[in-house]
């Protein structure tokens, strides 16, 4: 049995983040617990992207140039992923209040569990934030390296991946949303 989900937070505090050192920091799970210890490209570019936004056009890696980019891996299909629900619309909105922080939810796979669509579930729970799709999973699992959802990123100004967590559970949304803020103040 996996124990309850505790947040992952694999990021040093503000003065430690773009430590190398830190970028290796193995996190401790209980015995049988599935998610990844590590995410391997901390530290490194992001890879481009371009994938069909929700509502028309493309979001792409290059539009968030200047902003620190809070990128979230995960799908409907995904029970963790509907469970942190209410945590991604909050973070999405506090990202909406800050210029210098964007936010963008990748939807992988063609699959929307019970609701059939992100507008449908949107619908029912209220929320709204700025989804694209990639209709496989491969993209990033072999793109972003991602091997657990919901995953998420927060990606420099100038392009760099910085932080990973595995879900926003107990407070998360908060701590990364000012994880993202320290990283647009250092531009």
């Amino acid at each position: 049995m996996i124990p309850s989900r505790r947040a992952l937070l694999l990021t040093a505090a503000a003065a430690g983040m773009s430590s190398p050192a830190f970028a290796q920091a193995v996190p401790t799970l209980a015995p049988g617990d599935p998610r990844p210890r590590f995410y391997a490209l901390i530290n490194q570019p992001a890879p481009d992207f371009a994938f069909p936004k929700r509502g028309g056009g493309t979001a792409r890696l290059a539009d968030y140039r200047g902003q620190a980019l809070i990128l979230a891996f995960g799908g409907l299909w995904c029970p963790d992923c509907v469970r942190d629900g209410g945590n991604i619309n909050a973070l999405a909105r506090m990202a909406a209040r800050d210029p210098r922080v964007a936010f963008l939810y990748l939807h992988s796979r063609d699959r929307f569990g019970r609701w059939g669509s992100v507008d449908a579930y949107f619908a029912e729970y209220g929320y709204d934030y700025p989804v694209a799709f990639d209709s496989t999973r491969t993209w990033a699992r072999d793109t972003y390296r991602i091997e657990w959802s919901p995953s998420y990123l927060i990606i420099s100004p100038d392009g760099r991946i910085v932080a990973w967590r595995t879900d926003l559970e107990s407070g998360g949304a908060h701590d990364l949303f000012a994880q993202a803020q320290q990283v647009a103040r250092r531009g």
